[in-house]
């Protein structure tokens, strides 16, 4: 059997790296390299119903608990509304703002996407390096919200 060295290998995609988010807030689409905070919690909170057999300890749902969101290693616009947005929640009045996070494949297709409620930034990290004076490098942007709903696409 004759293997034909002259062509190249098929390309294979890797499944982890070629990922990356887009974070949409408002008319802004930014791009971020990881996302930490994308889940829910579901706590119990235990109760006593009496001393009846089998119903002297009951499990009740609580509400859910959502973790703060961290967009990590992003580049955004120098004059973007978002770096006015922390500024804003520290010397007013808290403005939230609904934001969509998409996990996006190495086509840029969306894979899965986060509908995030009332969303407002509590932290930033701004990178010393900056690619050009056009665009501001973040190191990490923490933002807590009032919930979530996922999506898969």
């Amino acid at each position: 059997m004759m293997v034909d060295k002259t062509s190249p290998p098929p390309h294979i995609p890797s499944p982890i790296s070629q990922f990356y988010f887009q974070v949409t807030v408002g008319a802004e689409n930014l791009r971020f390299q990881e996302v930490s905070g994308l889940i829910a919690d579901h706590p119990t909170i235990d109760d006593r119903a009496g001393q009846l057999s089998g119903l002297s300890h009951l499990k009740l749902p609580s509400p859910p608990k959502h973790d703060n969101i961290v967009l990590k290693r992003g580049v955004i616009a120098a004059d973007s509304a978002v770096l006015d947005w922390l500024p804003d929640n520290l010397m007013t009045a808290i403005k939230t703002k609904d934001l969509t996070i998409a996990l996006l494949d190495d086509m840029g297709k969306p894979m899965w996407v986060w509908q995030v409620k009332r969303a407002f930034p509590v932290r930033m990290m701004i990178s010393d390096r900056q690619p050009n004076s056009n665009e501001v490098a973040i190191d990490s942007f923490e933002i807590a919200h009032g919930g979530m709903t996922i999506e898969n696409v």
